[in-house]
């Protein structure tokens, strides 16, 4: 597999077949991921691809079932390397791009045009944030972040993980009573560890939800930001931020200063019906697969 793809991201494949799964891309060597990669030995590159074949399954995908049952798609290493290698050269993907990749990397997008695409043309994958459970506080996002901070945390906790890595805490729907939120003396604790202050969430059930949320950012000077909370494709875009380009955090938060919170809302029942549509197939492809285990 390895020999398909350019020189430089060699060491890419060194860092996985030496033992542990990493990206990295010119766009990344500032987390040391290149040297590790360099570090491993050919030899055993080599030994690892004398065992493999490019036309060996790699994975298997899932159909939605859009128009009818999912149905399992077994992917090669050929399958899955050109299919990221001539994406990325379709959008002209360079060392000087950056990919924003908000879902799972096992998703098709996150797996294919995110990671293979960015690892065959240099290009730098960005994942935009973590939203973290609390435990029994609500969530707490975290921005510019770089090693993942596990659930289940106190609310203090979590702050104080996200800000240990010199990322940006971000207070998702704190008015959100029909759900788990920050209780009030915690919150009033808390707020000068707050970055970001969500004013407007297009999911909410209760517009006034988001009104008493405006009204408490304005009234201790935060700084507010806003989001769709998309759960479905269509959901997307229903709440943003319009700000000027930015590069570092320190730049973001002087951004949002003076962005502009735009509402875009759609109807929530239609919304939540393909929540819950996804949910069912979902279901049914988990359910599939577990026949499928019964049966091999």
């Amino acid at each position: 597999m390895s020999r398909g793809v350019h020189p430089h991201y060699r060491a890419t494949l060194r860092a996985y077949f030496g033992g542990g799964l990493v990206l990295d891309t010119p766009g990344m060597r500032e987390l040391g991921l290149w040297n590790a990669g360099v570090g491993v030995d050919e030899r055993v590159l080599a030994q690892r691809e004398a065992q493999l074949h490019p036309d060996d399954p790699i994975n298997i995908q899932f159909t939605s079932g859009t128009t009818g049952l999912p149905k399992g798609a077994t992917l090669s290493h050929r399958n899955v390397l050109n299919n990221g290698f001539f994406n990325g050269r379709t959008l002209r993907y360079s060392e000087h791009d950056r990919i924003c990749v908000p879902v799972p990397f096992y998703h098709c997008f996150g797996c294919v045009m995110g990671n293979l695409a960015a690892v065959t043309h240099g290009a730098c994958v960005v994942i935009p944030g973590e939203e973290i459970k609390t435990d029994g506080q609500g969530e707490v996002i975290g921005l510019f972040l770089s090693e993942e901070i596990p659930r289940g945390l106190s609310f203090a906790d979590t702050i104080a993980a996200i800000r240990a890595q010199g990322g940006l805490v971000y207070l998702p729907h704190p008015f959100d009573r029909l759900h788990a939120i920050p209780d009030p003396p915690e919150l009033h604790r808390r707020l000068g560890e707050i970055d970001v202050f969500e004013v407007y969430n297009a999911r909410l059930l209760f517009e006034g939800m988001n009104d008493e949320a405006l009204r408490f950012a304005r009234k201790y000077n935060l700084t507010m930001g806003a989001g769709s909370d998309a759960h479905v494709l269509q959901g997307v875009g229903t709440g943003l931020v319009r700000l000027r380009a930015f590069e570092t955090p320190e730049e973001f938060l002087i951004s949002l200063r003076s962005a502009e919170i735009v509402r875009r809302p759609k109807s929530l029942l239609y919304l939540q019906g393909l929540k819950w549509a996804a949910g069912i197939r979902a279901s049914r492809r988990e359910s599939l697969r577990k026949m499928s285990s019964v049966n091999r």
